[in-house]
């Protein structure tokens, strides 16, 4: 696999403002390349150079692995007289329950250290992701550069057999691109092709809500920041004809629903829940109220089941609001149903869990939706909406484990 022109120009350009000691984000929708731009830039940094993977952080042991960047990075400027932060998938080490940490140590580190002027560093996250907790001191974000993914370009293209004019490819972001492999002196588009076909409900979930509106046709007249419209590279393709999307549309319009509203009414409501657990297993839904209208919860979950045959994990308490649910309650009118489990969240759980979450097991997140009433179709749902959640704070499987069943 070779590297594009405009990718190779990007990461020179990166690697420079590295050693000047600058402090860049970049952030991209997924599979758009950002962790092959991220060892790209370490491995042309060299030695100097520290790749830090957020997605290796748990919760067992991002204290080690935090000190371990640290005292790393402040060796190698004893030694070398500087050193550079490569920190791919910063968004996750941040949803750790030690990420306001993390924020402190890179601030500390980056900024007010005595060695911060010979440490540079590039932050890579998701675009719809959180990059900043809020707390004391000196936001990291606000003394860091924001940079976009290198632009794919015509040139790209030279050496090859095919006419720039006539190829249909994404165009936008360059790092889209990186499935193309030099295959006798031509480029291969067909696995760009297959892999924006796998990954594109992962795309569309990452996008803001004013991108999803843009891509389905409904966005006229609405003014997308920088991030909005840079999050919408690489979607879209070109060829001999006009500009066209390169999203399966139906995609983009359950996108837009996911995103922008939740459904009035219980069974376009029901209809639209077993929508978010298209293709799971089985999913926590937590709410602190679910349990307070039994029999509309009950109705709802029949619809439901008719949908999806995921496996349902009811998360509750056994006083939602002012009143008492028994357990003899909840099972007259859930134990009927397969596949479906009721439990009470410990007293200790009900702040952290003070959210309406429905986490996806096996999964890191989730959905954030409405309240319980909401849901099943007791209370019109007005401006609520369910937002993808790439990972929860709390490990929604441990707490499920500890719960008190019913």
């Amino acid at each position: 696999m070779g590297v594009l022109r405009s990718e190779d120009r990007w990461i020179d350009e990166v690697c420079e403002r590295l050693l000047e000691g600058e402090r860049l984000i970049v952030q991209a929708p997924p599979r758009m390349g950002k962790s092959y731009l991220a060892e790209a830039v370490r491995t042309r940094l060299g030695g100097t150079a520290f790749l830090v993977q957020g997605g290796t952080f748990t919760e067992e042991n991002q204290l080690t692995l935090r000190e371990n960047m640290r005292d790393s990075i402040l060796k190698a400027v004893e030694t070398t007289g500087n050193a550079q932060l490569v920190f791919d998938d910063y968004h996750r080490a941040l949803k750790r329950t030690q990420g306001q940490r993390l924020q402190a140590n890179l601030v500390a580190l980056l900024i007010d250290g005595a060695q911060a002027r010979d440490i540079g560093a590039i932050l890579f996250a998701r675009c719809s992701t959180p990059i900043h907790l809020p707390g004391r001191g000196s936001p990291l974000v606000s003394r860091c550069s924001f940079l976009w993914m290198p632009r794919w370009a015509t040139d790209d293209l030279s050496g090859t057999d095919l006419d720039p004019d006539a190829v249909d490819v994404a165009v936008g972001s360059s790092a889209s691109l990186l499935s193309i492999a030099e295959v006798q002196g031509s480029l291969e588009l067909g696995p760009l092709k297959q892999r924006l076909s796998i990954d594109a409900e992962r795309v569309l979930d990452d996008l803001p809500v004013k991108a999803v509106l843009t891509l389905a046709g409904r966005g006229v007249g609405i003014e997308l920041a920088d991030v909005e419209q840079r999050s919408l590279d690489g979607l879209y393709r070109v060829g001999k004809g006009p500009t066209t999307l390169a999203l399966d549309a139906d995609l983009v319009h359950l996108a837009m629903q996911r995103n922008t509203g939740w459904p009035s009414g219980l069974n376009d409501s029901a209809r639209h829940f077993a929508q978010l657990l298209d293709g799971r297993g089985s999913a926590i839904w937590c709410d602190r109220y679910l349990f307070k209208s039994l029999s509309e919860l009950a109705e709802f979950v029949s619809i439901v089941r008719s949908h999806t045959p995921a496996r349902l994990c009811l998360l509750g308490t056994e006083r939602p609001g002012d009143t008492y649910v028994s357990p003899a309650e909840i099972r007259a009118e859930l134990d009927l149903f397969t596949d479906v489990e009721c439990r009470f969240m410990l007293p200790a759980d009900r702040s952290p869990l003070h959210d309406r979450h429905l986490a996806l097991r096996g999964e890191l997140g989730g959905w954030v939706v409405p309240t319980a009433d909401v849901v099943v179709g007791k209370v019109r749902g007005g401006s609520s909406i369910a937002t993808r959640a790439p990972a929860f704070p709390v490990d929604y499987d441990k707490i499920w484990q500890r719960s008190r069943p019913i």
